[in-house]
């Protein structure tokens, strides 16, 4: 398959929640392609700091940068080449890289438990050793998920609950508000949760304002990322959609297959 045609050099970027949503604005404040990439129904909580809503509702807006969901890869290579916009999609990264030949494969799902970021540049694994962005509350309560399950709640970004307050249900197995706050963070309506997932996030001091934009950690590791990268990019060669492609140790893929 011919690789499309899009207007600069392409990333991808997996997950959808706060540091990979950062790590595509970024990249794409630089001047990259960007293609955010996630599973279905993503779980991440804090909508209102990543592109996640772009899986709910088609589109989300982050600081003037915009995803835009793409049902199929076809439609993918019309939305890079429009400025300030993202393609969101749960295609998977293979069939993307496939299409697409990016320089740049990035996995930022597990950096909060990992020691940093790695991706894959030109073929070639780039472990980037910045501080990773983990779940540091400033005073704020977590809720985490009882079970694997579809999140059901009433309650949006920004609304605020008093402790012992019921928030909804992870099929069937109650949520209730362990403090009294404003909901920084609660995972959509219908969201594919795994046991022990943060689904609410209450802020005790009650900031609405909080609650919206580039979380400055995150935002912070999104910009060493990308100067790693373009540090690494100066000597790397164009990646070749033919080559094995891994881009974290618990993820292996062997070629994608020639569609």
């Amino acid at each position: 398959m011919a690789r499309s045609a899009v207007r600069q050099d392409t990333a991808l970027v997996l997950g959808s929640d706060v540091l990979p949503s950062a790590i595509a604005h970024a990249l794409c404040a630089h001047g990259w392609s960007v293609v955010l990439i996630d599973d279905i129904d993503p779980p991440g909580p804090w909508r209102g700091m990543s592109f996640v809503n772009a899986w709910y509702f088609g589109s989300a807006e982050l600081l003037n940068v915009a995803a835009c969901f793409c049902a199929s890869v076809k439609s993918i290579p019309s939305v890079l080449n429009r400025r300030n916009l993202i393609a969101a999609t749960s295609w998977s990264w293979q069939g993307v890289a496939s299409a697409l030949s990016p320089e740049v494969v990035i996995d930022a799902r597990n950096a909060a438990r990992a020691p940093g970021v790695r991706a894959c540049v030109a073929g070639e694994h780039v472990d980037i050793a910045v501080d990773a962005h983990s779940e540091v509350t400033d005073g704020r309560t977590l809720l985490h998920a009882p079970r694997n399950g579809r999140m059901h709640s009433p309650f949006r970004i920004g609304d605020r609950v008093e402790a012992g307050e019921p928030l909804g249900d992870v099929s069937g197995s109650a949520l209730v508000a362990p403090a009294t706050g404003v909901l920084r963070g609660i995972s959509a309506r219908g969201a594919r949760v795994p046991a022990g997932q943060v689904v609410a996030d209450i802020d005790p001091g009650g900031d609405t304002v909080a609650c919206y934009g580039l979380d400055t950690r995150a935002a912070r590791v999104a910009e060493a990322v990308v100067e790693a990268l373009s540090t690494s990019l100066r000597t790397a060669t164009r990646m070749s959609p033919s080559r094995h492609i891994s881009v974290s140790p618990s993820i292996e893929a062997e070629r994608p297959p020639t569609p």
